[in-house]
């Protein structure tokens, strides 16, 4: 009985531990030239696999929210862009190699195993951009950005709710190519 106690109070302690480790890493945010390349990089992919979905998607919802994506992010991406160049930041122009290589994998599927890579991904993605908007609303340093990122987390929650039907809606319909 001793053992399973200093065992449990072993794995309680690590996971505080670990916990306070995030916790951590998480208070001292991010700087405000990674979340420039972060978010720019992540707004480049948006546009990429949207136009990507305007040709290969066949559910039209898909279609309509790859539009979406296209005309949000290339907004978001023109004010980041403008904040950016008043702060000496710079802007990379191409994504980073993660987002690259979603690209890459995405460009290569069509029809409905494309629709639900595609709204998996966006889902995934929407929930990550999320949590980084959130830290940099509430922790930025910098005011402009604090308050790009204040704006702009309405129309992500807004991507990740329609993400999440959308994908929901294609494994009900099993991937039918009909929105």
């Amino acid at each position: 009985m001793m053992r399973i106690s200093k065992t449990f109070l072993f794995l309680i302690l690590a996971a505080f531990a670990a916990g306070m480790a995030t916790s951590d890493a998480a208070a001292r945010g991010m700087s405000d030239k990674d979340f420039v390349a972060k978010a720019a990089s992540g707004s480049k992919m948006e546009i990429d696999l949207g136009e990507i979905a305007l040709k290969q998607a066949s559910n039209n919802e898909v279609k309509n929210f790859a539009q979406r994506m296209v005309n949000d992010h290339g907004m978001a991406s023109q004010e980041l862009t403008s904040i950016a160049e008043r702060e000496r930041l710079s802007v990379p122009r191409d994504m980073d190699r993660s987002n690259s290589s979603e690209v890459q994998h995405l460009s290569k599927l069509s029809g409905p195993d494309f629709d639900r890579a595609y709204m998996d991904h966006m889902v995934k993605d929407h929930q990550e951009d999320i949590g980084m908007f959130t830290r940099m609303a509430t922790e930025g340093k910098n005011p402009d950005l604090k308050n790009f990122a204040k704006k702009t987390l309405p129309t992500l929650e807004d991507h990740l709710r329609m993400a999440t039907a959308i994908r929901n809606n294609l494994k009900q319909k099993g991937g039918s190519t009909n929105g």
